[in-house]
């Protein structure tokens, strides 16, 4: 599902359930688009802009989720690394990204916080603009980036079901 598709979701009345917690917890279609504006809003006053990049080395969570959703609202990609790299891989793929942003767990919570400042639009979904960076393992040579758009995805998916 794109996040053009999710907003249609969220928009419309009810409460669609959009992600059911292991605890029972049910985040409904219009509260996790609410949630991922106001972390995209959250990016833009921390300096994110479409086209930058953003490394993210957290757990995987309904707040990586929402992550996920507000980059793709303000056209900036996402490069998840794995919590428990050695700081030199770490280091060799921030060499290479070059991140606007990196994004801890302490981070991603203060992300996760309102925002006072709702004005004005965002640069909303571009199902071309680089959305998922993966790096490779690196067995043969230096890990590279493999660049994924949302629409590259979405096609995947699609062409898989």
């Amino acid at each position: 599902m794109t996040t053009s598709q999710m907003a249609a979701m969220a928009a419309r009345p009810g409460a669609s359930p959009f992600l059911i917690h292991a605890d029972g917890r049910v985040t409904t279609y219009d509260r996790f688009w609410d949630a991922a504006t106001q972390m995209a809003r959250q990016l833009l006053q921390r300096g994110v802009q479409p086209g930058d990049r953003l490394l993210v080395q957290v757990e995987n969570s309904a707040a990586l989720l929402t992550l996920f959703a507000a980059s793709a609202l303000i056209r900036c990609a996402v490069c998840p690394l794995d919590p428990t790299l050695p700081p030199v891989r770490v280091a060799g793929v921030k060499a290479s990204l070059a991140p606007r942003l990196t994004i801890d767990a302490a981070t991603l919570a203060a992300l996760a916080e309102p925002v006072s400042d709702t004005a004005g639009p965002l640069p909303g979904p571009d199902d071309e603009a680089e959305w998922l960076m993966i790096f490779s393992s690196g067995t043969t040579d230096e890990p590279k980036a493999i660049v994924h758009t949302q629409g590259a995805l979405t096609a995947s998916a699609r062409s898989f079901a």
